[in-house]
């Protein structure tokens, strides 16, 4: 990689870049800090990059533990269904805390229950999660990002699941019964 546009690097992987780190962090402003680390990173390591797992796959791997550190560093890792720090989780730009149930149509309050559910998943399921879904990885890239088996990361993936589907099972039964006729 000796000629290498690194600019057109950070246009083409910054937004998986920052749906991922978002989703771990759940704070926009802090987001945008940990993908500017991310990229430095990946920008001083570059010359170490063998080629083995894709590009994204690589800044992926990075992406997550910047996130990790820095949720460590604050200690909001361990606990990730402390009240007080999921009144900080970000949804659409405004803290939940400052949500009330009953503000919003049902669209906003699925949201934030979806955001409050993700939140509560152990660290373990909520990074496979996040390389899944906000980064659109392959199970065998997520195991490489994370460097894990690939059975572990279809057992995260499974468990990520059942844990969000009982979590918002609520919306699940509404969702049933409004599609019947």
């Amino acid at each position: 990689m000796d000629d290498v546009d690194f600019s057109a690097i950070v246009r083409e992987h910054g937004p998986v870049v920052y749906r991922v780190i978002y989703r771990l962090v759940g704070s926009r402003q802090e987001a945008e800090d940990l993908v500017q680390e991310t990229f430095i990173r990946a920008y001083r390591h570059l010359p170490k990059y063998r080629g083995e797992a894709s590009l994204r796959t690589w800044l992926c791997r990075i992406a997550t533990n910047v996130a990790i550190t820095w949720l460590q560093s604050r200690q909001q890792w361990e606990h990730p269904t402390d009240p007080e720090r999921l009144s900080r989780v970000e949804f659409a730009g405004t803290a939940l805390g400052g949500l009330a149930q009953g503000d919003g149509s049902e669209e906003v309050c699925l949201r934030r229950d979806v955001a409050v559910a993700l939140a509560r998943l152990s660290p373990a399921l909520r990074v496979t999660l996040a390389l899944r879904i906000y980064a659109d990885l392959s199970y065998t890239e997520i195991a490489e990002a994370l460097n894990c088996p690939i059975g572990t990361v279809m057992s995260r993936l499974n468990a990520a699941r059942k844990v969000l589907r009982g979590s918002l099972s609520g919306w699940l039964k509404e969702g049933r019964e409004s599609d019947e006729p």
